[in-house]
């Protein structure tokens, strides 16, 4: 019996030693740390807007057993400013330790900044133009006839302050270098501040671009005569003259065989009637002149110019 009674005092005595040396490393094993918490601004008033803080985060020196400080300090996520419901458009607040929470055993020593400056303003909404800025120029040989984007307006909530000024809302630049033919593309609204919000945040831009009209001119083109089959009717002169006008790369690409001048003569064209010059030619080429523009049909069958 008596050596049973030995042990049992021989493990508290040990089970004391223990608790002993765990109360040493714990309360000797003192150490601090400094660990940066954001700012994190709560109950904001529906009509009120914030548009500035001193700091968005704070220096928080903390001290306290190792293990905790490695340990413990993962549920500090912000800290949290709660505004009251009549607040000015400019409010500080300081920041009190014991908003932190920390776990027992850890203590803060000291919060760089102590306070925090906010500034908030009344919240406003107001109708804004929408502006398209342009780079470059279209292609060589177009022109830009019009642009045209919708919407042309758009709704801007943000500070009174800001909105009072403000004229015109525009997207990122149109490149014009890059066009040659007309089409549609979008673009995004670039915000005037980061404290606003727009009604849309792309526009859809429509642009016409339309080719330079070019002239070229056809000398001594021979007139075709377009008749019944079986007549036998001659021409004098034989050739006319045709300026005609398009697109650059159209009208460059013409050949003498896209190009012909005719007459068409029917029965009723008799001595003495005058007949319209016409000229067939590609789609997309327009016809600016024929010199001469019509010819005379003569009483021995021929043809002679005349100038209308």
């Amino acid at each position: 019996m008596k050596s049973f009674f030995r042990s049992l005092l021989f493990l508290k005595l040990l089970s004391l030693c223990a608790a002993l040396s765990l109360w040493y490393v714990v309360t000797t094993n003192i150490s601090s740390l400094t660990i940066t918490v954001p700012v994190e601004v709560v109950n904001v008033p529906e009509d009120t807007l914030l548009i500035a803080s001193s700091v968005n985060q704070v220096a928080v020196r903390v001290r306290g057993p190792s293990f905790l400080l490695n340990t413990g300090l993962d549920g500090l996520k912000a800290l949290k400013v709660a505004l009251p419901k009549d607040v000015s458009q400019r409010y500080v607040v300081p920041i009190k330790p014991d908003e932190l929470s920390l776990p027992s055993g850890v203590s803060v020593t000291s919060v760089d900044p102590s306070e925090v400056e906010l500034r908030f303003d009344r919240k406003a909404s107001k109708l804004i133009s929408v502006e398209i800025p342009r780079a470059g120029r279209v292609s060589e040989g177009y022109r830009l006839q019009g642009v045209r984007w919708e919407p042309d307006m758009v709704l801007v909530e943000g500070p009174a302050a800001l909105l009072q000024d403000l004229k015109a809302v525009e997207t990122y630049p149109l490149d014009l270098a890059t066009l040659s033919e007309s089409g549609s593309q979008e673009l995004s609204l670039r915000k005037p501040a980061g404290s606003m919000t727009l009604s849309a945040d792309r526009v859809t831009v429509a642009v016409d671009v339309l080719p330079i009209p070019t002239k070229r001119v056809f000398r001594r083109k021979r007139l075709e005569i377009r008749i019944a089959e079986g007549e036998n009717r001659r021409v004098s002169p034989k050739e006319v003259r045709v300026t005609v006008s398009g697109p650059r790369r159209v009208v460059e690409g013409l050949s003498e065989g896209d190009v012909i001048p005719f007459v068409r003569l029917a029965e009723t064209d008799k001595p003495g009637s005058a007949v319209m010059v016409s000229v067939d030619r590609p789609a997309g080429v327009a016809i600016e002149a024929i010199e001469p523009a019509t010819v005379e049909v003569r009483g021995d069958g021929s043809l002679s110019t005349k100038q209308r």
